[in-house]
């Protein structure tokens, strides 16, 4: 038991130490990285040309490649610098994440809701949003973030340890059903669960809602939707901007109240919709080196 609490608190302070490094430091290293990926190692290369270019068939070689580079270098700079988290103060933190429409939550608070369903994407600097907890401190409401466990136990420790820093929890991919039912049956005193899903990655066959996503057909995960209807809660969006070199700004959308009657599958098309009028203001803020069409439609 011991190596495995040693190699987290090497690890730990390898990384804290990389923190503390200012943040044009962090760019230029990013830069480096990007290069390094994109032009040496070639890294998911194919994977990144292969969905811009089936995704917007109607930009130039020239066009795509200009997304591609971006896409790159602000995908290295969104890993590197998210380990700043580490060393942000709380002022710090709100140079770089701000957010808007909290109008929105505090009246569904209000309405006793015993949670609230919030979906938005792997865009921008989605990491630093973890940190949304004290944009909302004192307002009642208290963010969970479902994540999937990594296989080695030193970095999924330590990304708890980002992640949570300024009072966010988390919640297993696996453990979301019951874990949510526990949050609305014993919440914490005086805090309604926020519970966010990053749900733009592919999922498995069983259970996925298919539509047309970037002028694809497209999987999606549909847990979100089933969890709002089986338990009556409201889903809200979260639209992401950036605003700056290295900041974004998080407006929240309702998406779906309880209280309104809809079919099957119109929560998941209407966070489709929005995540794809998000993707299409800046396309290179994406995640374009995930798999994200691996899975053929299987015929009916």
């Amino acid at each position: 038991m011991k190596y495995p609490a040693l190699s987290y608190y090497i690890l730990y302070v390898l990384t804290y130490l990389f923190a503390l490094l200012p943040l044009w430091v962090i760019r230029l290293k990013s830069k480096l990285l990007a290069g390094l990926l994109y032009y040496v190692l070639r890294y998911r290369r194919r994977v990144v040309r292969d969905n811009l270019t089936r995704c917007f068939p109607e930009k130039s070689e020239k066009e795509i490649g200009a997304i591609e580079r971006r896409f790159y270098r602000g995908f290295t700079y969104q890993v590197l610098s998210s380990f700043k988290l580490l060393t942000y103060t709380p002022a710090q933190l709100c140079r770089h994440i701000s957010l808007e429409g909290l109008d929105v939550l505090e009246q569904l608070r209000a309405e006793r809701h015993p949670a609230i369903l919030l979906m938005m994407g792997h865009y921008g600097n989605w990491e630093y949003f973890s940190g949304s907890q004290e944009m909302i401190k004192g307002s009642g409401l208290q963010i969970y973030q479902i994540y999937r466990p990594l296989k080695n136990t030193a970095a999924d420790r330590l990304m708890h340890r980002i992640r949570e820093r300024f009072g966010s929890r988390g919640i297993p991919k696996h453990d979301v059903p019951r874990e949510l039912l526990h949050l609305m049956r014993a919440p914490y005193p005086a805090e309604t669960p926020l519970v966010i899903f990053i749900a733009d990655q592919s999922p498995a066959y069983a259970g996925s809602y298919w539509t047309t996503f970037l002028g694809r057909e497209t999987a999606f995960f549909n847990g979100t939707e089933k969890l709002s209807t089986k338990f009556s809660l409201p889903v809200v969006y979260m639209d992401v901007k950036r605003t700056g070199a290295d900041s974004y700004v998080g407006t929240i959308e309702l998406l779906h109240h309880p209280q309104e009657t809809v079919p099957s599958g119109a929560v998941t098309e209407a966070y489709v919709r929005k995540m794809e009028k998000t993707i299409l203001r800046d396309p290179a803020l994406w995640l374009w080196s995930h798999r994200r069409w691996k899975r053929p439609r299987l015929p009916q």
